[in-house]
């Protein structure tokens, strides 16, 4: 299971790689001789070795945001599904080991449509439900996102709202 469980991370981690593609890395893994059992073969297993690690991998990313010194960025892009829902893919920039990186922080379903009023209350509800709010509040540095009205507007967009909730906030386009 440790054998496989280094695989589906690494695969997940460093290569972004695709619940149909590990499949694949097992079998090259098994080809070179690595005994992997006959347990850990299954979509399902997959599914769930994924979730944990990124259960791991997210709460990493709260103590880092809680405990380390480093500045952040927050980037975000707003989509709908083929559902009809209303989405908020978040991401987090910072520094780890002095090199700046991205992390996956959340897709957030909106409660009520893509204006940036409920984009912001997306960000900030799930900001505080982590309990990262005031570290984000204390080394946020910049917010970025397309050029779309709703989240660049002036007077109503979401820089525009998210500034009064992080006065330091840098918008970039």
């Amino acid at each position: 299971t440790s054998e496989v469980m280094r695989t589906v991370y690494v695969a997940v981690k460093h290569m972004g790689t695709s619940f149909n593609s590990i499949e694949h890395m097992i079998d090259v893994q098994e080809i070179h001789g690595v005994d992997l059992g006959s347990q850990c073969k299954s979509r399902h297993t997959f599914t769930n070795m994924v979730a944990s690690i990124s259960t791991t991998m997210h709460n990493r990313l709260l103590e880092h945001i809680r405990n380390s010194p480093f500045p952040l960025s927050i980037i975000v892009d707003g989509s709908t599904d083929v559902a009809n829902n209303h989405l908020l893919a978040i991401l987090i920039q910072t520094l780890e080991d002095d090199m700046p990186m991205n992390y996956y922080y959340a897709l957030v379903k909106l409660e009520t449509d893509e204006s940036a009023e409920s984009q912001t209350k997306a960000l900030i509800d799930k900001l505080t439900e982590d309990d990262i709010y005031q570290a984000v509040q204390n080394k946020i540095v910049s917010f970025v996102s397309d050029g779309a009205s709703v989240m660049t507007g002036k007077k109503q967009g979401m820089a525009t709202r998210l500034k009064k909730e992080f006065p330091k906030l840098i918008s970039v386009h």
